[in-house]
């Protein structure tokens, strides 16, 4: 059975991620060249329910991800608004604090036009 790791709301601070985090770090080795994509929501316009760009931080130091090999990533949806093309999603992520200087890059993955993949 896979184990589960909780995180009580009255611990969600940057430490307590840190905590939960910490067993996962060596997964990622010092000094690796790879690109590390982590997969966030960077809300819709006027919502306020999604995780900050201080907690994703939080999260990608609790994991030791290296500094310069990690961008924040999502994918456009189908349905009206902000989030449909590449350009819009960015800016509105910007507005929500994800993106240089204060978190890794934000890259849309599916490209400007919501045309770009790859079969998995």
């Amino acid at each position: 059975m896979s184990k589960v790791f909780f995180l009580p709301a009255s611990s969600m601070s940057a430490d307590g991620y840190r905590r939960l985090l910490a067993g996962f770090a060596d997964r990622f080795p010092a000094g690796t060249t790879e690109l590390i994509a982590v997969k966030i929501h960077a809300g819709e316009q006027g919502n306020t329910r999604y995780v900050r760009p201080d907690r994703v931080n939080s999260v990608i130091e609790g994991l030791g991800l290296p500094q310069g090999r990690v961008f924040l990533t999502d994918t456009t949806v189908l349905y009206r608004g902000r989030r449909l093309t590449a350009p819009s999603y960015m800016t509105l992520a910007s507005e929500h604090g994800f993106g240089a200087p204060s978190t890794p890059p934000f890259i849309v993955a599916d490209g400007l036009r919501r045309t770009d993949e790859v079969a998995v």
